[in-house]
């Protein structure tokens, strides 16, 4: 699954409470990833146990843990990396 896919998912078959959590998780997901603070994105997302993640990660078909893993390496490929200096010499780090 293409996590920018999330914005274009249409949820015609699932009931009214799992599109709300599904817009929480792709909101919660794009802020983080784009690199805004978000500590209640990031608690949905990573705080353990919770009934709403693990719901989105069924009907998206794919092991919470899994998911959670996908999530964090999307996240950390989206990042910049770091700019060092070490003497005259500049560096890039992450």
């Amino acid at each position: 699954m293409d996590f920018d896919e999330l914005s274009d998912l249409d949820t015609p078959n699932k009931s009214g409470e799992y599109s709300l959590w599904l817009r929480v998780f792709s909101t919660s997901f794009f802020e983080l990833r784009d690199g805004k603070h978000s500590p209640a994105g990031q608690s949905f997302l990573f705080d353990r146990p919770n009934p709403f993640f693990d719901m989105i990660s069924d009907g998206l078909g794919i092991e919470s843990s899994v998911l959670r893993k996908r999530i964090k390496m999307t996240i950390a490929a989206a990042r910049p990396a770091k700019v060092t200096m070490r003497g005259k010499n500049r560096r890039r780090c992450g």
